[in-house]
């Protein structure tokens, strides 16, 4: 199945490309899609993964508009539109 992914922020930056698409396995994950994406683009895998291997807790996920809260991993349909953020800070 083919799900679009966008970046934005210092992921853009570590990856080099604004989005892309890929190929995934049916009843694929969100975790999983996030796991795949640090092997591919390991420039980026500290932005993606903590030290234990697990999604980035401060990362924003979102699915198809609807922010994922840190914690749930829902399974990816085809044609899904997931978009990765770094926390946003400021002051």
């Amino acid at each position: 199945m083919k799900i679009t992914v966008s970046y934005t922020g210092q992921i853009k930056s570590a990856v080099g490309v604004p989005s892309e698409q890929l190929d995934l396995t049916v009843s694929s994950t969100l975790t999983e899609l996030v796991r795949r994406l640090a092997e591919k683009h390991s420039q980026a895998a500290r932005h993606l993964l903590g030290e234990d291997g697990n999604v980035q807790r401060a990362l924003l996920l979102v699915v198809n508009n609807e922010q994922v809260p840190p914690g749930n991993d829902p399974q990816l349909t085809e044609g899904d539109q997931v978009t990765i953020m770094p926390p946003i800070s400021g002051g």
